[in-house]
């Protein structure tokens, strides 16, 4: 089988991980924030920039039936 990589025992990736989560959660929520009408800024009263959201597709799912 195909093997992977593992990162999270390395402090340093952990650490730009979290980093990227908080972006990735501010960016959402300026996303909804603009939704609503209301500027998304931060304690310092610079705008945050919004997620670009993408609509999913419909997906049909086909599963063989063993016999």
């Amino acid at each position: 089988g195909a093997g992977r990589w593992k990162f999270d025992h390395l402090d340093e990736w952990v650490v730009e991980k979290n980093k990227m989560a908080a972006i990735e959660h501010a960016a959402k929520w300026a996303y909804q924030s603009i939704e609503k009408g209301i500027t998304p800024i931060t304690d310092d009263g610079d705008i945050i920039q919004p997620a670009v959201y993408v609509a999913g597709s419909d997906t049909i799912a086909l599963k063989e039936i063993e016999k």
